[in-house]
Formats: C-alpha cells, structure tokens, sequence
C-alpha cells in the first residue's frame, strides 16, 4: 500500500510501508561524500555524486526488480532532488545495501564517463 502526500515544500512523495515487501534505496546511502549517518555503505565502497539511475542499474545487474522514483526528495535532506530506487525486499536491508553499494562502485570503475562523472578515472572533477 502506497499513501500519496504533500511535502512541506509543496512536492509529492509516496510512503512506503514495511509491509509493502518494499527497501527504499536512496543515493546517499552510497555516497562518498555524504558522512556516517547518511551513508550507509563503507567508505571503501562508496563512490562521489552517485545518482539514483546509477542505483538502479546496479540493482537490476543484481537480478533485482528496480522502480526508480526521480521527482522523489529524501525526507531529512530536501535540497537534495535525487531520486529513490525501491527494490524487492529480500535478506537485510543491511546486506541489500552492501552488494548495491559494491555494484554500483564495480559499474562506476568499468565506465567513470558513462556514469556521469565529468573526469575520467584517477583526475578531479573541474570547477566551473
């Protein structure tokens, strides 16, 4: 089951419950950038600016039923318009999150410039 409401800034988002055999996957939980709390995967794992689409097709690489949610902001971080991934609920989320995490960092590696970076591997991003 899925309720639709009204953030306080006026945008849509759906809730979606425990019972719904749904894990809500957010960008931040893989990125480097972002600190503990917010992150949910080792630092090690991590990877820079990771969109949700990238999330995605981590998960679908895994064998996962992916619906990705664009317009969709992270309650406790609304300046962020990244998006979410809902996946299947199957194991821990702990673990889910994990072989995401390494799939998405193993995507990233393979094609730095096709997932959206602006160097290529082993150079910084420039500044504009």
């Amino acid at each position: 089951m899925t309720a639709r409401s009204r953030s306080r800034t006026g945008g849509d988002f759906s809730l979606v419950a425990r019972d719904d055999g749904k894990f809500v996957l957010w960008p931040v939980y893989f990125d480097a950038k972002a600190s503990r709390p917010w992150r949910r995967v080792a630092r090690d794992i991590a990877v820079p600016d990771v969109r949700a689409d990238e999330v995605a097709r981590a998960a679908q690489a895994l064998r996962m039923r992916v619906v990705l949610e664009r317009d969709v902001t992270h309650p406790g971080r609304s300046r962020e318009h990244g998006g979410r991934v809902l996946v299947d609920a199957r194991g821990t989320k702990t673990v889910l999150v994990r072989q995401v995490g390494e799939k998405v960092k193993e995507l990233r590696e393979a094609d730095p410039v096709a997932e959206g970076t602006k160097g290529t591997k082993g150079t910084k991003p420039v500044a504009r």
